[in-house]
C-alpha cells in the first residue's frame, strides 16, 4: 500500500475540488479503487484550463507569488497604469480580485499528503481590452506559465510582439486587435499548439503570413484584418481542419486563392475582401457546405461564378463587388439556388452586359440586392417582384431604360430603393407611394447579420457611405439623374418612415405637393433641376429633421418659407428660380415688380445714369456763360 500511494501531482479546478476530495478519500481505502479513478483525474486536469474565476470560494487564498511578480513586472513595463492593480497595498496578495485578472484554483496532491489538498490560485487569463494601455508589450507576460487567455485588444500598445509570448503553449485565446503593433507575424506561432482563437486585426503588421499553421490543429478563428500583410496565402492554413473563421480583409495579399478548401469543411466565414487576389474564384469553395459568409470584394478576380456554388445551401452573405467577373446571367441563375442567401452584392462587375429579364425564379430569402455601377443595359426586370423578402434594392449607375415596374411597389419589406443614374423614363408608379414598410412607423424586420462586413452606399462613385449592416441604411427613395416625367404624387406624403427623397435631375412638372409635410422623418429632400412650378409649400417648415433641401433650377415663384430648418439653408438651395422672393432674393411686398418690369426699370436707370454727366456739363457751361455775360455788362 505504501508504494501504491505514490501518485503524480495533479491539478484540479476549485469547482471540482470538493467532489474530487470525496472520491479520493473513498478511493484510497484500497489500491484497486485508485486505478479506475486515474482517467478521471486526467480528464479534470485538461478541463482545468477552462475553469472560471474562483474568488467566491477562495477569499483567504493568496495569489501565486510567481504570478504576482510577473504581473508587477508587466505593469511596470507599460507607459500607463492599470486601474485597480495595487501591488503595495494589503489586498495585493489576492491579485485574482483585480480587474481583468482571471484565476483558477488548483489543488496539489502528493505522496506525503494524499488525504489533503494544498489549494493554489494561478493566473490563467488576462482580459485587459479597452484599458487605455500604452507602450511596448512587456515580455514578462510570458512568465505567467498558466496563461491560456490573453486579450489586449483596443489599446495603444506599439512595437513588436515579444517572441517569448509564443512560448506559452497553453495559450488558447490570443487577441491583440486594434493596437499599433508592427513587425512580422512569423514571432513562433507554430508553438501555440493549443490555440483556438487568434486575432491580430487593425494593427500595422507587415510581411508575409508565416506558413506555420501545420501544428495548429485546434485553431477555429484567425483574423488579421486591416494590416499591411502581403504575399500569398500560406498553404498550411489548409491543415487547420477546425477553422470556422478566416478573416484577412484589407491587406495587400496577392496571387491566386489556392487553399485546399476541401479540407476546411468547418469554414463558416471567409473574408478575403480588399486585397489583390487574382485569377478565378476557386471551385473548391463549394466543398465548404457550412459556409455562411463569403466576401471576395475589391480584388482582381475574373471569370464566372462557379456553377458548383448552387450547392452552398448555407450561404447567407455573398459579396464579389469591385472585381472583373463576367456573365451576369450565369451568376444569377446559379446563386438563385442558394436557399438561404439573404445579401447579394455584385457591384462593379459584368460591365456593359444585359440584365436577364426572365429565367430567374429563386432568391426566396434574399433581403438585399446590390448590382450598382455595372453599366448594365436592358430594363429593370419584373422578376424582382418574386423576391418577397427584399428590403434593399440598389440598381444605380447603370444604363437601364424604360419605366419602373409597377410590381416593385408590392414588395412589403422594401425600405431602400436606389434607381439613380440610369436612363429611366415615364412617371413615378403610384404603387411606390404605397410601399408598406415606408407607410409604417418602424421597419418590418431586423435583417440578417453581416458578421462585421461593412456595407457601402454608392451615392457617388468617388464618395462611399459606410454602414455596419444594411438595415442601418436610411429609408430612401432615390430616382435622381434619370429622364422621368409627370408630377409628384401627393400620396408620396404617406411614406412616413422615409428619410431621403431624391428626385433631382429629371423632367418632373407641376407643383410641390403640400402633403410632403407628412414626411415627418424626412432628412433630405432634393427636387432640383426639374420643371416644377408654383410655390414652395409653407407647411414644409414643420419638417423638423430636414437638414438638406434643394429646389434649385425649377420654375418656382412666390415667397420662400420662413422659420424651422429653412433658416439654415443656403441660397444655392433656391437659385435658378427667378420668381422666388425672400431672404436671398427680392424682398417680398406689394410693390415688388415682376422680373420683366424690374429689368426695364434697370435699363431706364442705366440710361439716366449714363446721361447725367452730359446734363451736368451742359448746365455748368450755361452757368459760366451767364456769369461772364453779367460781368461784361457791368463794364
Amino acid at each position: 500500500m505504501a508504494k501504491s500511494a505514490s501518485l503524480p501531482f495533479i491539478l484540479v479546478p476549485c469547482d471540482q475540488g470538493k467532489h474530487l476530495h470525496e472520491l479520493t478519500t473513498r478511493a484510497m481505502k484500497g489500491l484497486w479503487q485508485v486505478l479506475p479513478m486515474y482517467p478521471l483525474f486526467c480528464a479534470i486536469f485538461f478541463i482545468s484550463l477552462y475553469s472560471q474565476p474562483c474568488a467566491s470560494n477562495s477569499k483567504n487564498l493568496s495569489c501565486n507569488s510567481n504570478d504576482l511578480r510577473e504581473l508587477e513586472a508587466f505593469s511596470n513595463g507599460l507607459d500607463s497604469r492599470i486601474d485597480g492593480w495595487k501591488f503595495h497595498d494589503a489586498p495585493a496578495a489576492n491579485c485574482c480580485s483585480w480587474p481583468g485578472v482571471r484565476c483558477a484554483l488548483f489543488s496539489v496532491f502528493s505522496s506525503s499528503s494524499i488525504n489533503s489538498a494544498n489549494p493554489c490560485l494561478r493566473v490563467v487569463g488576462l482580459d485587459l481590452a479597452s484599458k487605455d494601455l500604452k507602450g511596448l508589450l512587456p515580455n514578462s507576460v510570458s512568465g505567467l506559465d498558466r496563461l491560456s487567455f490573453l486579450n489586449l485588444s483596443h489599446n495603444s500598445l506599439r512595437g513588436t510582439v515579444p517572441p517569448e509570448l509564443f512560448h506559452l503553449r497553453r495559450m488558447e485565446v490570443l487577441d491583440l486587435n486594434s493596437n499599433n503593433f508592427t513587425g512580422e507575424l512569423g514571432k513562433g506561432i507554430s508553438n501555440l499548439t493549443s490555440l483556438s482563437y487568434l486575432d491580430v486585426s487593425f494593427n500595422r503588421f507587415t510581411g508575409f503570413i508565416p506558413d506555420s499553421f501545420h501544428g495548429l490543429q485546434r485553431l477555429e478563428s484567425f483574423s488579421a484584418e486591416s494590416n499591411r500583410l502581403e504575399g500569398r496565402l500560406p498553404n498550411s492554413l489548409s491543415s487547420c481542419s477546425m477553422l470556422s473563421l478566416l478573416n484577412l480583409r484589407n491587406n495587400s495579399l496577392d496571387g491566386n486563392i489556392d487553399l485546399n478548401f476541401a479540407s476546411l469543411v468547418q469554414l463558416v466565414v471567409l473574408n478575403l475582401g480588399s486585397n489583390r487576389f487574382s485569377g478565378h474564384i476557386p471551385k473548391s469553395l463549394s466543398s465548404c457546405r457550412a459556409l455562411q459568409v463569403l466576401n471576395l470584394a475589391s480584388n482582381n478576380l475574373h471569370g464566372k461564378i462557379p456553377n458548383s456554388f448552387r450547392n452552398l445551401h448555407a450561404l447567407s452573405y455573398l459579396s464579389v463587388s469591385k472585381n472583373s467577373l463576367s456573365n451576369v446571367s450565369v451568376a444569377l441563375q446559379t446563386l438563385q439556388e442558394c436557399q438561404n442567401l439573404t445579401v447579394l452584392i455584385l457591384t462593379m462587375n459584368f460591365y456593359g452586359e444585359e440584365l436577364p429579364n426572365n429565367g430567374i425564379q429563386g432568391f426566396h430569402s434574399l433581403q438585399a440586392l446590390v448590382v450598382a455601377v455595372c453599366a448594365l443595359t436592358g430594363s429593370i426586370p419584373s422578376w424582382l417582384a418574386n423576391i418577397k423578402e427584399l428590403s434593399l434594392l440598389d440598381l444605380s449607375w447603370n444604363h437601364f431604360t424604360g419605366g419602373i415596374p409597377l410590381c416593385i411597389g408590392s414588395l412589403d419589406y422594401l425600405f431602400y430603393l436606389d434607381l439613380s443614374n440610369n436612363s429611366l423614363t415615364g412617371e413615378i408608379p403610384m404603387s411606390l407611394t404605397k410601399l408598406k414598410t415606408l407607410n409604417s412607423d418602424s421597419l418590418s424586420h431586423n435583417g440578417s447579420s453581416s458578421h462585421g462586413i461593412p456595407f457601402f452606399s454608392w451615392k457617388n462613385p468617388t464618395r462611399l457611405l459606410w454602414y455596419k449592416q444594411y438595415m442601418n441604411f436610411p429609408p430612401t427613395v432615390d430616382l435622381s439623374n434619370n429622364m422621368m416625367d409627370g408630377t409628384i404624387w401627393k400620396e408620396t406624403g404617406n411614406l412616413r418612415l422615409l428619410q431621403v427623397l431624391d428626385l433631382s435631375n429629371n423632367n418632373f412638372t407641376g407643383s410641390i405637393p403640400d402633403e410632403l409635410s407628412g414626411l415627418r422623418n424626412l432628412e433630405t429632400l432634393d427636387l432640383s433641376f426639374n420643371g416644377l412650378s408654383g410655390t414652395i409649400p409653407a407647411s414644409l417648415v414643420n419638417l423638423t429633421f430636414l437638414s438638406s433641401f434643394n429646389v434649385a433650377h425649377n420654375h418656382l415663384q412666390g415667397q420662400i418659407p420662413k422659420g424651422g430648418q429653412f433658416s439654415t439653408f443656403s441660397s444655392s438651395s433656391f437659385e435658378g428660380n427667378p420668381g422666388l422672393c425672400g431672404e436671398f432674393f427680392l424682398v417680398c411686398n406689394s410693390t415688388s415688380k415682376p422680373p420683366e418690369k424690374e429689368e426695364n426699370d434697370r435699363e431706364e436707370s442705366n440710361f439716366v445714369l449714363e446721361g447725367l454727366p452730359l446734363a451736368m456739363g451742359f448746365i455748368s457751361g450755361f452757368l459760366l456763360i451767364v456769369i461772364l455775360f453779367s460781368k461784361f455788362c457791368r463794364y
